[in-house]
């Protein structure tokens, strides 16, 4: 009997699992496949394993996530997930791909992403809205004020700003593991957001997220927004995705 098994893996890093839900959309018709940790999902496109895991908020936890889907057996990586854009023209549910990654101190060395890999994405509108080729910035925190974002834009030129990016880009170099960072927009450079965002992001304990939502009503209307934003982005990078895999291995 030929054994069916595949024997490539793609991996994706997610910092949220929110982030995840228009990939667990566009592949719930591929086989799943089993996996060993509950913030992994594995599924089986043409040949290859895909293989996603949550790795959580920050550069230390993306780089640990990275290390393990390497570790797993993946041949390629994508960083996917939410960020904020800086380009004035990008809107909300906009995908960017990025060209390379960059940290905001000029002293460390910029990152390429693969280009085999970004010209298997479509190209911007077949799928419904845009898709940037930018560079991507990530910073140690989250970016909240419009003026600040203004202000990275202008000194950058990035169309788009995570947390996560630049290290998975660096375990990649140092492993010799092609990777693309792919993100979709989940608040633009107009937007002001609430400062507590960021604790409600890193809050793994719902009660708690309950209970500062219930102190702060003030916050309900952004947070509705922002809900309606990420749900739109989080598809809008599930199509790209899938799109992207399909053209590669379907």
């Amino acid at each position: 009997m030929t054994d069916s098994r595949p024997n490539k893996t793609f991996g994706i890093v997610f910092a949220l699992d929110a982030e995840m839900r228009g990939l667990h959309t566009v592949l719930s018709h591929s086989h799943k496949l089993h996996t060993a940790a509950p913030n992994q999902a594995a599924w089986r496109v043409g040949g290859v394993r895909v293989l996603a895991e949550v790795g959580g908020i920050g550069r230390r936890l993306c780089s640990a996530a990275t290390h393990r889907l390497i570790d797993e057996g993946a041949s390629w990586i994508a960083c996917a997930g939410f960020a904020a854009a800086l380009d004035g023209k990008a809107r909300v549910c906009d995908v960017v791909l990025a060209d390379k990654v960059r940290l905001p101190n000029h002293i460390s060395p910029n990152i390429e992403c693969n280009k085999a890999l970004m010209a298997s994405m479509p190209p911007s509108g077949s799928l419904g809205f845009g898709i940037w080729r930018s560079d991507m910035v990530t910073y140690d925190r989250m970016i909240l004020a419009a003026y600040e974002k203004s202000s990275i834009f202008r000194d950058t030129g990035a169309a788009a700003l995570d947390m996560e990016a630049y290290a998975a880009a660096e375990v990649c170099l140092v492993r010799r593991v092609p990777f693309v960072v792919i993100k979709g927009i989940s608040d633009t450079i107009e937007h002001d957001l609430p400062e507590e965002v960021q604790s409600l992001a890193e809050e793994p304990r719902w009660v708690q997220r309950f209970n500062l939502i219930c102190r702060r009503p003030g916050l309900w209307p952004h947070l509705l927004r922002l809900r309606k934003h990420t749900m739109q982005a989080a598809d809008n990078l599930g199509e790209a995705l899938g799109t992207m895999l399909l053209r590669l291995f379907g």
